[in-house]
């Protein structure tokens, strides 16, 4: 765990008051526990990307697979790389409202188990979207942790029940979030 000296304004400095003040609030004031709960944070927002970027390449290939096959002989719209944005958010919003008739309905919903709520699809990635994105840009995500894990699962599962097995194997998110400082 991190270790604080007699002399560490330096963190402030490093991580700035506003961000390193979250944690401090979040830790009871304790500078050495809120520094714990930044390194911690820091390695669980890391276990999250290696989640996060499965559940990205297998919902990028199975909207491909669909939209691939739906294209005419000589077509090259779809798979033309061109056109073709590797961007999660892209990908997720195939699956919302303004999408339901011209593509969900005659091809993606393909790509999930019959029955799939599109709705919930569609909520469970724009949640993991938002969440992606304070991964990504180094917030912290000291709370609600456990249930962007759950949805990525979910997501997982739906696609592939064997890609679930893989990553629940090779995951460290459960492991880093049972050990909270």
């Amino acid at each position: 765990m991190a270790t604080t000296s007699g002399n560490d304004a330096w963190i402030e400095n490093w991580l700035s008051v506003d961000r390193f003040s979250t944690y401090l609030e979040a830790a009871g004031g304790s500078r050495k526990r809120a520094l714990d709960l930044y390194e911690w944070n820091a390695k669980l927002s890391a276990a999250f990307l290696h989640d996060l970027s499965h559940l990205e390449v297998g919902l990028r290939n199975a909207c491909d697979r669909q939209l691939a096959a739906a294209i005419r002989p000589g077509d090259t719209h779809w798979t033309d790389p061109n056109t073709l944005l590797a961007l999660f958010g892209f990908w997720t919003y195939l699956l919302s409202d303004s999408h339901e008739k011209t593509i969900w309905v005659p091809y993606l919903h393909k790509a999930f188990p019959l029955g799939t709520d599109r709705n919930q699809l569609n909520d469970s990635l724009a949640s993991l979207r938002a969440f992606r994105n304070r991964v990504a840009h180094h917030e912290n995500i000291l709370k609600g942790s456990e249930g962007e894990r759950r949805r990525i699962v979910y997501l997982v599962r739906l696609l592939s029940t064997d890609a679930l097995e893989h990553l629940q194997s090779n995951s460290d998110v459960a492991t880093i979030l049972a050990k909270r400082p």
